[in-house]
């Protein structure tokens, strides 16, 4: 069972944040779990289950997932001040 949080991805992502999810949306299967939970992203909310789905279900380079790692950690840490 995943955990989906609410947070502010106007306050939270820069304009580079929102191109490399893009990115990435676009280098996985479309029908995926993964796909969804990237789009979720774009419309403020976390699932806690992406950082683990990810990997597995992507062509994307390594260097995006880790830029991706940093957005998501922010994302967290915005969650976490809310709360």
């Amino acid at each position: 069972m995943s955990i989906i949080a609410r947070f502010n991805r106007h306050e939270v992502f820069t304009d580079e944040d929102t191109k490399l999810v893009m990115k990435i949306i676009n280098e996985v299967p479309s029908d995926s779990n993964t796909s969804n939970n990237l789009y979720a992203l774009l419309d403020g909310y976390l699932c806690d289950t992406i950082i683990y789905d990810l990997p597995n279900n992507t062509d994307a380079e390594f260097l995006n997932l880790i830029r991706l790692g940093r957005v998501l950690d922010k994302v967290e840490d915005s969650i976490k001040v809310k709360v």
